[in-house]
Protein backbone atom coordinates (compact mmCIF):
# COMPACT_ATOMS: atom_id res chain seq x y z
CA UNK A 1 0.00 0.00 0.00
CA UNK A 2 1.30 3.47 -0.94
CA UNK A 3 1.32 6.25 1.59
CA UNK A 4 0.67 9.89 0.90
CA UNK A 5 2.31 12.67 2.89
CA UNK A 6 1.02 16.22 2.97
CA UNK A 7 3.07 19.20 3.97
CA UNK A 8 1.04 22.25 4.97
CA UNK A 9 2.69 25.64 5.16
CA UNK A 10 1.47 27.90 7.94
CA UNK A 11 -0.61 30.89 6.73
CA UNK A 12 1.77 33.30 8.50
CA UNK A 13 4.70 31.87 6.52
CA UNK A 14 2.79 32.30 3.25
CA UNK A 15 1.92 35.91 4.10
CA UNK A 16 5.55 36.63 5.06
CA UNK A 17 6.82 35.11 1.80
CA UNK A 18 4.49 37.41 -0.17
CA UNK A 19 5.54 40.50 1.81
CA UNK A 20 2.24 40.71 3.68
CA UNK A 21 3.49 39.55 7.06
CA UNK A 22 5.45 41.24 9.82
CA UNK A 23 8.01 42.72 7.39
CA UNK A 24 5.15 44.62 5.69
CA UNK A 25 7.09 44.89 2.42
CA UNK A 26 3.91 45.29 0.36
CA UNK A 27 2.38 47.78 2.80
CA UNK A 28 5.60 49.82 2.66
CA UNK A 29 5.36 49.95 -1.14
CA UNK A 30 1.71 51.06 -0.89
CA UNK A 31 2.42 53.72 1.75
CA UNK A 32 5.34 55.21 -0.16
CA UNK A 33 3.39 55.23 -3.43
CA UNK A 34 0.35 56.87 -1.81
CA UNK A 35 2.54 59.63 -0.36
CA UNK A 36 4.28 60.17 -3.69
CA UNK A 37 1.07 60.23 -5.71
CA UNK A 38 -0.72 62.51 -3.21
CA UNK A 39 1.93 65.25 -3.52
CA UNK A 40 0.45 66.93 -6.63
CA UNK A 41 -2.97 67.03 -4.92
CA UNK A 42 -1.90 68.34 -1.48
CA UNK A 43 -2.33 72.11 -1.01
CA UNK A 44 1.06 73.80 -1.27
CA UNK A 45 2.08 77.22 -0.09
CA UNK A 46 5.45 76.56 1.52
CA UNK A 47 5.48 72.76 1.13
CA UNK A 48 5.24 72.21 4.90
CA UNK A 49 2.02 70.19 4.65
CA UNK A 50 3.59 67.81 2.11
CA UNK A 51 6.73 67.51 4.27
CA UNK A 52 4.57 66.75 7.33
CA UNK A 53 3.16 63.75 5.48
CA UNK A 54 6.65 62.34 4.90
CA UNK A 55 7.78 63.11 8.46
CA UNK A 56 4.72 61.79 10.33
CA UNK A 57 4.21 58.60 8.32
CA UNK A 58 5.93 55.32 9.15
CA UNK A 59 5.97 53.43 5.83
CA UNK A 60 4.71 49.90 6.36
CA UNK A 61 2.27 50.87 9.09
CA UNK A 62 -0.70 51.28 6.75
CA UNK A 63 -1.34 54.78 8.09
CA UNK A 64 -0.61 57.91 6.09
CA UNK A 65 -0.49 60.83 8.50
CA UNK A 66 -0.18 64.53 7.72
CA UNK A 67 1.12 65.94 10.99
CA UNK A 68 0.71 69.67 10.41
CA UNK A 69 -1.68 71.16 12.96
CA UNK A 70 -3.81 72.60 10.13
CA UNK A 71 -3.92 69.41 8.01
CA UNK A 72 -7.53 68.54 8.83
CA UNK A 73 -8.70 72.04 7.91
CA UNK A 74 -6.86 71.83 4.59
CA UNK A 75 -8.18 68.32 3.91
CA UNK A 76 -11.83 69.25 4.46
CA UNK A 77 -11.46 72.69 2.85
CA UNK A 78 -13.00 74.61 5.74
CA UNK A 79 -11.18 77.11 7.96
CA UNK A 80 -11.44 77.12 11.76
CA UNK A 81 -14.04 79.88 11.40
CA UNK A 82 -16.14 77.72 9.06
CA UNK A 83 -15.34 79.54 5.82
CA UNK A 84 -14.47 77.64 2.63
CA UNK A 85 -10.76 77.66 1.81
CA UNK A 86 -9.28 78.73 -1.53
CA UNK A 87 -6.24 76.86 -2.81
CA UNK A 88 -3.23 77.94 -4.87
CA UNK A 89 -2.87 75.48 -7.72
CA UNK A 90 -6.55 74.53 -7.73
CA UNK A 91 -8.25 72.49 -9.08
CA UNK A 92 -5.41 69.94 -8.88
CA UNK A 93 -4.39 70.96 -5.35
CA UNK A 94 -7.17 71.19 -2.82
CA UNK A 95 -9.39 69.42 -0.34
CA UNK A 96 -9.96 65.66 -0.19
CA UNK A 97 -6.62 65.04 -1.88
CA UNK A 98 -6.44 61.37 -0.88
CA UNK A 99 -9.85 60.58 -2.34
CA UNK A 100 -9.06 62.39 -5.58
CA UNK A 101 -5.63 60.73 -5.86
CA UNK A 102 -7.17 57.33 -5.17
CA UNK A 103 -9.76 57.80 -7.91
CA UNK A 104 -7.03 58.59 -10.43
CA UNK A 105 -4.31 56.14 -9.30
CA UNK A 106 -5.93 53.19 -7.50
CA UNK A 107 -5.27 50.62 -10.23
CA UNK A 108 -1.62 51.65 -10.64
CA UNK A 109 -1.03 51.39 -6.87
CA UNK A 110 -2.71 47.98 -6.76
CA UNK A 111 -0.48 46.79 -9.65
CA UNK A 112 2.62 47.92 -7.75
CA UNK A 113 1.38 46.11 -4.63
CA UNK A 114 0.75 42.96 -6.65
CA UNK A 115 4.26 43.15 -8.13
CA UNK A 116 5.75 43.58 -4.65
CA UNK A 117 3.76 40.57 -3.42
CA UNK A 118 4.97 38.49 -6.37
CA UNK A 119 1.47 38.00 -7.82
CA UNK A 120 1.22 36.74 -11.36
CA UNK A 121 -0.95 38.69 -13.80
CA UNK A 122 -4.23 37.04 -14.82
CA UNK A 123 -4.43 37.50 -18.57
CA UNK A 124 -8.21 36.98 -18.59
CA UNK A 125 -8.89 39.71 -16.04
CA UNK A 126 -8.49 42.88 -18.10
CA UNK A 127 -11.11 44.85 -16.16
CA UNK A 128 -10.28 43.53 -12.70
CA UNK A 129 -7.55 44.94 -10.45
CA UNK A 130 -4.42 42.76 -10.47
CA UNK A 131 -4.36 42.57 -6.68
CA UNK A 132 -6.98 42.73 -3.95
CA UNK A 133 -5.50 43.35 -0.49
CA UNK A 134 -6.34 40.67 2.09
CA UNK A 135 -9.13 41.51 4.50
CA UNK A 136 -6.74 41.58 7.45
CA UNK A 137 -4.57 44.27 5.75
CA UNK A 138 -6.86 47.33 5.46
CA UNK A 139 -5.58 50.40 3.65
CA UNK A 140 -6.03 53.41 5.92
CA UNK A 141 -5.24 57.05 5.69
CA UNK A 142 -5.16 59.40 8.65
CA UNK A 143 -5.24 63.13 8.10
CA UNK A 144 -4.18 65.54 10.85
CA UNK A 145 -3.11 64.85 14.40
CA UNK A 146 -5.74 67.01 16.08
CA UNK A 147 -8.88 65.37 14.78
CA UNK A 148 -7.44 62.09 13.47
CA UNK A 149 -10.23 61.12 11.06
CA UNK A 150 -9.59 57.69 9.56
CA UNK A 151 -10.58 56.76 6.02
CA UNK A 152 -10.91 53.12 5.04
Amino acid sequence: MASITFSIIAPAAILEKCGLGASAKVQTVIDNEVLKRCEPYVPKKSGALIASGRAATAPGSGLITYGANYAAYQYYGISSSGKALEYNGAPMRGSYWFERMKAANKDAILRLAADAAGAKADKGAANKPAFIPPLNQPLKTVIGLRRNPVFR
